[in-house]
Formats: C-alpha cells, structure tokens, sequence
C-alpha cells in the first residue's frame, strides 16, 4: 500500500472516508452505524451509502456525518468480467465524488455486493471489513481488492486470508451509553416479575430459535421476559418475523414486547434485566453466529448471559453460560436461576463490563489505525 500521502500517525483522523453499508441508516444501529457515528467523532467526514434507492440526494444526519442515496450507475456488475466491473465501480465513485464535491481518502466497504471490485481505485486507502459470514456475494474480490481486509470471527480471517494475507480478525466493537432510563421509561420497563429476562436484537433475522425460546418461556411462568428490537420491516429488515412459535410466544401472560427502541438507549436498558438471552440455530448457522454483534453490548451490562454456542466466546464460561446444544438451554436456564446471586455478584459483573470496555469502537478504530501503518 503506497499512499505515503495519506499516512500520518493519526490516520483515521481528519479524513473523508465513504462507508458502505449493506444495511440502510435508521434507529437501529449495528457495526456498521456505530463505525459511522464513531469515525464522525475524530474530525473525519464520513459519508455513510445506503443500499440503491430510486434517488441521488445526500442529508447531513449529525456532526461531521452524511447520508448518501444513489441511483446505480448500471446493475448487475456481479455478473460482469472482473476487468469490466472494476472500471464501473470506479466510475460510480468518482460520479459521486463529483456530484457533492468531495474526495474519498478512505473507502471502507461492508458490502461484498457492491462497490466489491476496487482495482482501479488509487490514491485512497480501501478497507473491506466483513461482519458476517453470510456477506458473500463477491467477497473474495472484494478481498483481492483492498489494501487490508477486516473481520469478526477466525472463521472469517481463514477464508479471506485465501484472497488477501492482509486479513485480520478484529472482533466486534463495543458503544458505551451515558444515557439515563428516564421516569416514563422504568414505567414501561415495570413488570410484577421478580426476574426479569432481555433478548435484544433484530427480531426479523432467521437464525434465531424460537422454538426454543417458545419452550423456555412457556415453562418459566414466573420470570418476565421483554423482547426489544424490530419485528417488522426496518432499516436492518426488508421483512417481518415469519414465525410460528414467535406468534405464539407473544400470547404469553409472561411476555412483553417492547418494539424498536433508539440503539442509544439499549445499554441503560439492558442494566434493567436480570437476566439476558441468545438463543441461536448455532448448529445450522454456526460460521454465521461464530460472534454475534449484541454479545458485547450485552456483557457490557454485566449481568449473566444464557446462550446458545458461541465460538469467539468459549473460553468465557461463567461470564456466559453457553450450551454446546440448545436442547441443554432449559436446564442451563435454570441453573442460572438457581445461583443468579452469585452469578450476578459484583466481581462477575465487573468482569464481564471489563471485557465490553476494552473493545470499544474507539479502542477498534486505534487497532485499525495501527494495522493500516503497519502494512504502509
């Protein structure tokens, strides 16, 4: 990589940077949406691309953060020769360039399905960073084609290793909140339960077993459980939750659900529970669920977390009472129950906040700093 002009030692600094999300921009945030507010935050213009709409228009969301729609320039580059869709690619950036006079010094790509061939781009430092293992439309290209390739889970890194050596497994980031629960708020959140149980997230995804979580909540009668997070159509989800034992989990006198609620308030809310769940279809989506994005905003909280399998977290036993098959997941919950004291206890909390904080989507942006000058 022999952009000398661009490095300095605060690289990701003062930049303009054009992030490319598979996800639309809206009140739930995932990496790429906490990546975006994060990279605003140190004086770089970031311009964060949603997914093809009908429209060109560009809006300023916050401080030192834009949101582009485009209009392609011409679909279906994937199906074109790798000649062919490295110039298309190219000429699309450079048009936008032009149309809001701006210069990319930084392209950072999410999105294995566009953008993904970036070899005729120079003078800018191109990053892919893969957050799922299911973001394979033309990830080796995409590989090939960036100066540095960024990841989640070892999975990952051995994959895109087989296109670009320069591939790094970096984990998943972590955004503290000092928002505060207001009055209104603990009303909502009041429930008659003694013990109160958190699933948060996208509730439209298919890895997620209800079937087990229907199980789980039909024979704990006497816990709360409160489901936060979208379940219909939302900028993470073009679809609702087609579920059977989700509709019948919502029947429950036990359940709560909360709908979406702005990602800034998530972690004042998650300190609410007692408990918190991820229960995934981690057999059949292993490679996919190797490291899930909530796990850290979840241990940020410090309170116990019962799981499904969670491959980037074995060693973290105690912290996260894991089972190896979801079958064990209901006598794993009620271990939890019976020694929540202790597993919820100062020293255990602490331990799990500990891991959150030292992840931080700051402390990930000075790793990638570090990475970007050591292959200068």
């Amino acid at each position: 990589m022999k952009k000398s002009n661009l490095l300095s030692k605060n690289l990701l600094t003062g930049k303009t940077i054009l992030l490319i999300s598979p996800e639309f921009w809206g009140i739930n945030f995932n990496s790429k949406h906490h990546y975006a507010v994060n990279l605003a935050s140190r004086k770089n213009k970031v311009y964060f691309i949603n997914p093809p709409t009908k429209n060109n228009n560009l809006e300023k969301i916050h401080k030192n953060l834009w949101l582009i729609n485009y209009k392609p320039l011409l679909g279906g580059l994937r199906f074109m020769p790798e000649y062919f869709s490295g110039i298309f690619v190219d000429q699309e950036i450079k048009m936008i360039e032009k149309r809001y006079k701006i210069k990319f010094d930084i392209i950072w790509n999410f999105d294995s399905s566009r953008f993904f061939n970036l070899s005729r781009i120079n003078k800018t430092i191109k990053i892919a960073h893969i957050v799922d293992w299911s973001e394979n439309f033309e990830r080796g290209l995409l590989c090939k084609t960036s100066d540095i390739n960024l990841c989640t889970s070892s999975f990952l890194e051995k994959e895109m290793k087989k296109y670009n050596f320069l591939s790094y497994n970096i984990g998943h980031g972590y955004n503290p909140s000092d928002y505060k629960i207001s009055s209104s708020e603990k009303k909502l959140l009041y429930s008659k339960y003694n013990i109160k149980v958190g699933y948060v997230g996208n509730l439209s995804i298919q890895y997620i077993d209800w079937e087990t979580l229907y199980k789980l909540i039909e024979t704990n009668t006497e816990v709360g459980f409160y489901f936060i997070g979208p379940s219909e159509k939302s900028n993470l989800s073009k679809n609702p939750v087609n579920n059977k034992y989700f509709d019948d989990i919502k029947k429950l006198k036990n359940v709560i659900c909360l709908g979406e609620i702005i990602s800034k308030k998530i972690p004042a809310l998650l300190s609410y529970f007692d408990i918190l769940l991820l229960i995934y279809k981690d057999r059949e989506f292993n490679k996919q669920l190797a490291n899930p994005h909530k796990v850290l905003e979840y241990l940020g909280s410090g309170k116990v977390i019962v799981s499904s399998w969670i491959e980037e977290y074995k060693s973290q036993k105690g912290l996260i009472e894991m089972s190896r098959l979801n079958a064990d997941l209901l006598n794993n919950f009620k271990n939890v129950i019976d020694n929540l004291a202790f597993l919820n206890s100062e020293k255990n909390k602490e331990a799990r906040k500990r891991i959150a904080l030292t992840n931080t989507y700051s402390q990930k942006i000075e790793q990638i700093n570090k990475l970007l000058q050591s292959i200068a």
